[in-house]
């Protein structure tokens, strides 16, 4: 009932609702001559019976006098035409044929938010993908959707679905990724066979649970973090974060900080790298 309640009395201007046949309603009494809440026994149209949110919406209509038999077709249950009269009419029968369309400058107005919780790259702007740093921003959020290296294609087709690189783009994509990942360093830790989560890995016991964008809670201090890339088996992990752009110092320590909270879980080694993208450049930190 709560659920039903809160359905609907949230939406503000429209309201539809879908459901399944009526089940046991006695659907040929006589029209209500009572008001709505009104339960006396001759009154209650089959209440007895009713058991689904169907039944509900139906024993309102038939309580209503509204109808006489519930039938599968469409009720309208309520109309407020206060504002129409504000409204102009149209004639739903005339067909516009759109001859061209009209698209707006957006680079300086569309603002993507990844998360709020990240420490870099949190805050990408249409004008980025248009920089010269557009191919490493995108290798970054596909990297998000790659478990081994043969998610290539997926991740990069998730990229074309939402509009941010063409179809032409993607050869050029794909390739630049798994470039990246059969860099030496970390090759091993995209195989086909690393992912323990796949059905044909599950006796490997050199697989790994692989937890992409996973956030962790810092002890003590409650600071949420989210590495790009964590791989756990047993007591051991390995960090992988992508980064764009120079190496600088505090990409360390970053990665260390989240090498911290995962010793803090009881974790005793933990192997940390960071991945320069554009540089095909790998670090591994002490």
């Amino acid at each position: 009932i709560n659920n039903l309640y809160v359905g609907l009395t949230r939406p503000t201007e429209k309201l539809f609702i879908l459901t399944s046949e009526v089940t046991k309603l006695a659907e040929d009494k006589k029209q209500a001559k009572t008001k709505v809440n009104d339960t006396k026994k001759e009154d209650n149209f089959g209440i007895d019976d009713v058991g689904t949110i169907a039944d509900v919406l139906a024993l309102f209509l038939l309580r209503e006098g509204q109808v006489s038999k519930i039938r599968p077709q469409e009720y309208l249950i309520f109309e407020d035409n206060s504002n129409k009269k504000h409204k102009t009419k149209v004639n739903d029968k005339t067909t516009l044929n759109i001859k061209e369309l009209v698209s707006t400058e957006a680079r300086n107005k569309i603002r993507v938010r990844k998360n709020n919780l990240r420490y870099d790259e949190s805050y990408l702007t249409v004008e980025d993908f248009y920089d010269s740093r557009k191919d490493g921003l995108l290798m970054h959020y596909a990297f998000e959707k790659i478990f081994t290296i043969n998610d290539t294609s997926k991740a990069v087709q998730s990229l074309i679905s939402e509009g941010l690189i063409a179809e032409n783009e993607r050869n050029t994509l794909e390739t630049k990724m798994k470039n990246v990942m059969m860099l030496p360093q970390i090759a091993e830790f995209f195989r086909p066979d690393i992912d323990s989560s796949l059905k044909e890995n599950a006796n490997n016991p050199n697989a790994y649970k692989i937890l992409n964008e996973q956030e962790i809670i810092q002890k003590g201090n409650r600071r949420v973090l989210r590495p790009d890339r964590m791989m756990i088996k047993g007591d051991t992990a390995i960090l992988i974060d992508y980064k764009t752009g120079q190496i600088d110092p505090k990409h360390q320590q970053q990665i260390n900080g989240y090498a911290t909270a995962l010793y803090q879980m009881g974790k005793r080694k933990v192997r940390r790298f960071l991945v320069y993208t554009e540089k095909m450049q790998v670090v591994e930190v002490d």
